[in-house]
Protein backbone atom coordinates (compact mmCIF):
# COMPACT_ATOMS: atom_id res chain seq x y z
CA UNK A 1 0.00 0.00 0.00
CA UNK A 2 2.52 2.28 0.84
CA UNK A 3 4.43 1.70 -2.38
CA UNK A 4 1.41 2.66 -4.24
CA UNK A 5 0.90 5.98 -2.23
CA UNK A 6 4.75 7.14 -3.18
CA UNK A 7 5.11 6.41 -6.23
CA UNK A 8 1.60 6.90 -7.97
CA UNK A 9 0.32 10.04 -7.49
CA UNK A 10 -2.16 9.73 -9.79
CA UNK A 11 -4.16 7.32 -7.56
CA UNK A 12 -6.06 9.62 -5.24
CA UNK A 13 -6.76 7.05 -2.13
CA UNK A 14 -5.46 3.29 -1.08
CA UNK A 15 -7.45 2.00 1.38
CA UNK A 16 -7.67 -1.37 3.55
CA UNK A 17 -10.52 -2.96 4.86
CA UNK A 18 -10.44 -5.81 7.33
CA UNK A 19 -14.08 -7.04 7.16
CA UNK A 20 -16.87 -6.59 4.91
CA UNK A 21 -18.86 -4.48 7.79
CA UNK A 22 -16.05 -1.89 7.73
CA UNK A 23 -15.98 -2.06 3.71
CA UNK A 24 -20.09 -1.64 3.54
CA UNK A 25 -19.65 1.44 6.31
CA UNK A 26 -17.35 2.87 3.57
CA UNK A 27 -19.49 2.48 0.64
CA UNK A 28 -22.33 4.39 2.25
CA UNK A 29 -20.95 7.37 1.30
CA UNK A 30 -17.74 6.84 -1.01
CA UNK A 31 -17.03 4.51 -4.03
CA UNK A 32 -14.57 2.48 -4.93
CA UNK A 33 -13.32 2.39 -8.46
CA UNK A 34 -11.39 -1.25 -7.98
CA UNK A 35 -11.55 -3.72 -5.33
CA UNK A 36 -8.67 -5.42 -4.85
CA UNK A 37 -9.95 -9.05 -3.16
CA UNK A 38 -8.07 -11.97 -2.39
CA UNK A 39 -10.19 -15.00 -3.81
CA UNK A 40 -10.34 -16.87 -0.76
CA UNK A 41 -12.80 -13.83 0.50
CA UNK A 42 -15.08 -14.66 -2.57
CA UNK A 43 -17.28 -16.82 -0.54
CA UNK A 44 -18.22 -13.36 1.21
CA UNK A 45 -20.39 -12.74 -2.10
CA UNK A 46 -19.34 -9.05 -2.21
CA UNK A 47 -20.81 -7.10 -4.62
CA UNK A 48 -22.61 -3.21 -4.20
CA UNK A 49 -23.71 -0.90 -6.26
CA UNK A 50 -20.88 1.54 -5.63
CA UNK A 51 -17.82 -0.65 -6.56
CA UNK A 52 -17.00 0.15 -10.26
CA UNK A 53 -14.69 -3.03 -10.84
CA UNK A 54 -13.44 -5.85 -8.82
CA UNK A 55 -10.17 -7.25 -9.33
CA UNK A 56 -9.02 -10.86 -7.72
CA UNK A 57 -5.83 -11.34 -6.15
CA UNK A 58 -5.16 -15.13 -7.30
CA UNK A 59 -2.70 -17.47 -5.69
CA UNK A 60 -3.09 -19.63 -8.50
CA UNK A 61 -5.89 -21.77 -8.09
CA UNK A 62 -8.62 -19.31 -9.00
CA UNK A 63 -10.63 -20.16 -12.16
CA UNK A 64 -12.80 -17.70 -13.46
CA UNK A 65 -15.84 -19.03 -14.74
CA UNK A 66 -17.22 -18.11 -18.32
CA UNK A 67 -19.78 -15.18 -16.90
CA UNK A 68 -16.75 -13.91 -14.63
CA UNK A 69 -16.46 -10.77 -15.59
CA UNK A 70 -14.26 -10.09 -12.49
CA UNK A 71 -10.36 -9.78 -13.51
CA UNK A 72 -7.48 -11.93 -11.58
CA UNK A 73 -3.92 -10.35 -10.56
CA UNK A 74 -1.74 -13.03 -9.70
CA UNK A 75 -0.83 -12.45 -5.97
CA UNK A 76 2.68 -13.56 -5.60
CA UNK A 77 4.41 -10.37 -7.30
CA UNK A 78 6.28 -7.31 -6.90
CA UNK A 79 4.00 -4.34 -6.11
CA UNK A 80 5.06 -2.03 -8.94
CA UNK A 81 4.26 -5.68 -11.34
CA UNK A 82 0.82 -6.23 -9.54
CA UNK A 83 0.12 -2.24 -10.28
CA UNK A 84 1.08 -1.98 -13.77
CA UNK A 85 -1.17 -4.83 -14.45
CA UNK A 86 -3.96 -2.84 -12.56
CA UNK A 87 -3.10 -0.01 -15.16
CA UNK A 88 -3.69 -2.30 -18.40
CA UNK A 89 -6.66 -3.72 -17.13
CA UNK A 90 -8.32 -0.22 -15.49
CA UNK A 91 -6.46 2.56 -17.86
CA UNK A 92 -8.72 5.19 -16.06
CA UNK A 93 -6.46 4.24 -12.56
CA UNK A 94 -3.38 5.98 -14.62
CA UNK A 95 -4.92 9.41 -15.40
CA UNK A 96 -4.21 12.26 -13.69
CA UNK A 97 -7.29 13.31 -12.20
CA UNK A 98 -6.54 16.34 -9.59
CA UNK A 99 -8.44 19.81 -10.48
CA UNK A 100 -4.93 21.44 -11.39
CA UNK A 101 -5.94 20.09 -15.13
CA UNK A 102 -9.23 21.83 -14.54
CA UNK A 103 -10.63 25.03 -15.97
CA UNK A 104 -11.32 26.47 -12.22
CA UNK A 105 -8.73 26.52 -9.59
CA UNK A 106 -10.31 25.28 -6.51
CA UNK A 107 -8.67 26.64 -3.02
CA UNK A 108 -9.91 25.62 0.57
CA UNK A 109 -9.25 27.59 3.52
CA UNK A 110 -9.29 26.57 6.99
CA UNK A 111 -8.26 26.75 10.53
CA UNK A 112 -8.31 24.39 13.18
CA UNK A 113 -8.29 27.64 16.00
CA UNK A 114 -8.69 30.75 14.57
CA UNK A 115 -11.76 31.37 12.75
CA UNK A 116 -11.31 35.11 12.82
CA UNK A 117 -8.20 35.35 10.91
CA UNK A 118 -9.47 32.46 8.97
CA UNK A 119 -12.86 34.49 7.77
CA UNK A 120 -10.15 37.60 7.21
CA UNK A 121 -7.81 36.07 5.07
CA UNK A 122 -10.63 34.43 2.94
CA UNK A 123 -12.54 37.38 2.45
CA UNK A 124 -8.88 39.14 1.40
CA UNK A 125 -7.65 36.45 -0.67
CA UNK A 126 -11.08 36.57 -2.72
CA UNK A 127 -10.15 40.01 -3.68
CA UNK A 128 -6.91 40.01 -4.01
CA UNK A 129 -7.68 37.15 -6.78
CA UNK A 130 -10.49 39.36 -8.02
CA UNK A 131 -8.22 42.10 -9.34
CA UNK A 132 -7.66 39.89 -12.53
CA UNK A 133 -9.60 37.05 -12.22
CA UNK A 134 -13.51 35.93 -11.93
CA UNK A 135 -13.83 34.68 -8.03
CA UNK A 136 -16.45 32.78 -6.06
CA UNK A 137 -16.14 32.59 -2.15
CA UNK A 138 -18.46 30.37 -0.49
CA UNK A 139 -19.18 30.67 3.00
CA UNK A 140 -19.16 26.79 4.89
CA UNK A 141 -18.92 28.30 8.19
CA UNK A 142 -21.15 26.82 11.17
CA UNK A 143 -21.69 30.21 12.58
CA UNK A 144 -20.87 34.00 11.04
CA UNK A 145 -19.72 36.89 12.66
CA UNK A 146 -21.91 40.11 11.88
CA UNK A 147 -19.52 41.95 9.92
CA UNK A 148 -20.13 41.05 6.20
CA UNK A 149 -23.63 41.31 6.38
CA UNK A 150 -24.32 44.70 6.49
CA UNK A 151 -24.70 45.42 2.89
CA UNK A 152 -26.24 41.70 1.99
CA UNK A 153 -29.14 40.02 1.16
CA UNK A 154 -30.11 37.52 4.19
CA UNK A 155 -32.93 35.96 2.00
CA UNK A 156 -29.82 34.93 -0.31
CA UNK A 157 -27.92 32.17 1.32
CA UNK A 158 -26.19 28.45 1.08
CA UNK A 159 -29.24 26.78 2.33
CA UNK A 160 -31.83 27.90 0.00
CA UNK A 161 -29.25 26.09 -2.52
CA UNK A 162 -28.34 23.08 -0.64
CA UNK A 163 -32.36 21.91 -1.56
CA UNK A 164 -31.67 22.22 -5.35
CA UNK A 165 -27.94 20.68 -4.92
CA UNK A 166 -29.35 17.12 -3.47
CA UNK A 167 -32.58 16.93 -5.33
CA UNK A 168 -30.04 17.28 -8.50
CA UNK A 169 -31.39 19.99 -9.94
CA UNK A 170 -30.90 19.97 -13.92
CA UNK A 171 -30.14 23.73 -14.24
CA UNK A 172 -27.88 24.11 -10.52
CA UNK A 173 -25.49 26.51 -11.51
CA UNK A 174 -28.37 28.86 -12.34
CA UNK A 175 -30.25 28.05 -9.08
CA UNK A 176 -26.51 29.01 -7.47
CA UNK A 177 -26.54 32.08 -9.49
CA UNK A 178 -29.58 33.35 -7.92
CA UNK A 179 -28.19 33.23 -4.34
CA UNK A 180 -24.21 34.90 -5.11
CA UNK A 181 -23.91 38.18 -4.36
CA UNK A 182 -21.31 40.61 -5.10
CA UNK A 183 -18.90 41.65 -2.11
CA UNK A 184 -15.55 43.54 -3.12
CA UNK A 185 -13.62 42.37 -6.28
CA UNK A 186 -15.62 38.97 -5.79
CA UNK A 187 -19.08 37.02 -6.33
CA UNK A 188 -19.59 35.74 -2.84
CA UNK A 189 -22.52 32.83 -1.74
CA UNK A 190 -23.73 33.54 2.23
CA UNK A 191 -23.27 30.73 4.48
CA UNK A 192 -26.33 28.35 5.74
CA UNK A 193 -29.09 30.07 7.99
CA UNK A 194 -28.61 27.31 10.09
CA UNK A 195 -24.89 25.98 11.10
CA UNK A 196 -26.43 21.69 11.09
CA UNK A 197 -27.30 22.29 7.45
CA UNK A 198 -23.97 21.53 6.18
CA UNK A 199 -23.63 18.48 7.84
CA UNK A 200 -26.30 17.14 5.49
CA UNK A 201 -23.90 17.60 2.69
CA UNK A 202 -22.54 14.18 1.34
CA UNK A 203 -19.71 13.19 -0.58
CA UNK A 204 -22.13 12.82 -3.68
CA UNK A 205 -23.42 16.17 -3.15
CA UNK A 206 -20.08 17.19 -2.86
CA UNK A 207 -18.79 15.89 -5.88
CA UNK A 208 -21.79 16.43 -8.09
CA UNK A 209 -21.31 19.98 -6.90
CA UNK A 210 -17.94 20.26 -8.02
CA UNK A 211 -18.39 18.83 -11.48
CA UNK A 212 -20.96 21.40 -12.41
CA UNK A 213 -18.73 24.07 -10.58
CA UNK A 214 -16.41 23.45 -13.43
CA UNK A 215 -18.66 24.07 -16.38
CA UNK A 216 -18.97 27.78 -14.72
CA UNK A 217 -17.18 30.89 -15.97
CA UNK A 218 -15.28 31.11 -12.77
CA UNK A 219 -11.19 31.37 -13.06
CA UNK A 220 -11.03 30.36 -9.19
CA UNK A 221 -13.27 28.65 -6.42
CA UNK A 222 -12.10 29.70 -2.76
CA UNK A 223 -14.46 27.73 0.10
CA UNK A 224 -14.01 28.97 3.51
CA UNK A 225 -14.50 25.77 5.76
CA UNK A 226 -15.43 25.94 9.61
CA UNK A 227 -16.08 22.26 10.08
CA UNK A 228 -14.55 19.37 9.66
CA UNK A 229 -15.98 16.55 8.17
CA UNK A 230 -15.28 13.78 5.88
CA UNK A 231 -16.95 15.96 3.38
CA UNK A 232 -14.45 18.70 3.91
CA UNK A 233 -11.68 16.13 3.45
CA UNK A 234 -13.33 15.50 0.36
CA UNK A 235 -13.31 18.87 -0.73
CA UNK A 236 -9.48 19.13 0.54
CA UNK A 237 -8.55 16.31 -1.87
CA UNK A 238 -10.35 18.16 -4.82
CA UNK A 239 -8.40 21.44 -3.58
CA UNK A 240 -5.06 22.67 -5.95
CA UNK A 241 -4.18 24.30 -2.73
CA UNK A 242 -5.77 24.03 1.22
CA UNK A 243 -4.49 27.56 3.43
CA UNK A 244 -4.58 26.53 6.67
CA UNK A 245 -4.43 30.01 9.30
CA UNK A 246 -2.13 28.94 12.42
CA UNK A 247 -1.08 31.17 15.56
CA UNK A 248 2.12 30.48 15.92
CA UNK A 249 1.84 29.04 19.49
CA UNK A 250 2.90 25.32 21.03
CA UNK A 251 -0.88 24.63 21.33
CA UNK A 252 -1.26 25.23 17.28
CA UNK A 253 1.67 22.95 17.10
CA UNK A 254 0.19 20.09 18.92
CA UNK A 255 -3.40 20.77 16.65
CA UNK A 256 -1.46 20.48 13.70
CA UNK A 257 0.48 17.35 14.23
CA UNK A 258 -2.65 15.95 15.16
CA UNK A 259 -4.37 16.58 12.13
CA UNK A 260 -1.69 15.35 10.31
CA UNK A 261 -1.73 12.13 12.19
CA UNK A 262 -5.91 11.94 11.85
CA UNK A 263 -4.92 12.31 7.92
CA UNK A 264 -2.31 9.42 8.01
CA UNK A 265 -3.96 7.05 9.87
CA UNK A 266 -7.43 7.16 7.88
CA UNK A 267 -6.07 6.82 4.17
CA UNK A 268 -6.23 10.88 3.51
CA UNK A 269 -2.58 11.29 3.79
CA UNK A 270 -2.88 12.42 0.07
CA UNK A 271 -4.32 15.95 1.24
CA UNK A 272 -0.66 16.74 3.84
CA UNK A 273 0.90 17.42 0.30
CA UNK A 274 -2.05 20.19 -0.15
CA UNK A 275 -1.56 22.15 2.91
CA UNK A 276 -0.18 25.61 3.06
CA UNK A 277 0.05 26.81 6.74
CA UNK A 278 -0.20 30.79 6.66
CA UNK A 279 1.17 32.07 9.88
CA UNK A 280 -0.94 35.15 11.29
CA UNK A 281 1.08 37.68 13.02
CA UNK A 282 -0.22 38.40 16.64
CA UNK A 283 -1.04 42.13 15.57
CA UNK A 284 -3.77 40.74 13.04
CA UNK A 285 -5.45 38.67 15.31
CA UNK A 286 -6.45 41.50 17.82
CA UNK A 287 -9.15 43.63 16.97
CA UNK A 288 -9.27 46.46 19.23
CA UNK A 289 -12.45 47.49 18.42
CA UNK A 290 -15.82 47.22 16.80
CA UNK A 291 -14.42 49.09 13.35
CA UNK A 292 -11.42 47.33 13.50
CA UNK A 293 -13.97 43.32 13.22
CA UNK A 294 -16.66 44.86 10.90
CA UNK A 295 -13.86 46.52 8.08
CA UNK A 296 -12.94 42.98 6.59
CA UNK A 297 -10.57 44.92 3.45
CA UNK A 298 -7.59 46.24 4.94
CA UNK A 299 -4.32 46.87 4.29
CA UNK A 300 -2.33 44.85 6.79
CA UNK A 301 -5.06 41.80 5.72
CA UNK A 302 -4.76 42.70 1.99
CA UNK A 303 -1.19 42.44 2.46
CA UNK A 304 -0.94 39.06 3.83
CA UNK A 305 -3.25 37.52 1.44
CA UNK A 306 -1.48 39.47 -1.57
CA UNK A 307 1.58 37.58 -0.63
CA UNK A 308 -0.33 34.36 -1.25
CA UNK A 309 -2.28 35.19 -4.30
CA UNK A 310 1.10 35.41 -6.08
CA UNK A 311 1.98 32.48 -5.29
CA UNK A 312 -0.52 32.05 -8.72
Amino acid sequence: MNYIKSKYKSINQVRIFTNKTILYDFLLENQIDVLLISEDKLQEDIYHDNINNICILSEGSYISEGLDKNKTIYKFQSARQIVNELFNYFPNLNAKRNNQYSKSKIISIFSLNDTFSKDKFSFNLANQFGISNKVLLIDLNLLHGGYHCSNLDTNKNLSEFLYFLKSRHSNILLKMNMQIQRLGNFDFMKGVMFGPDLYDISNKDLEFWIEELQKSDYDTIIFNIGCFTQTSLELFRSSIKVYLLNKPCPWSEGLYHNLVEQLNWTGYEDIINRIERVEVSKNLTEANNEIEVNNIFTDQWGGLAKKYAGNF
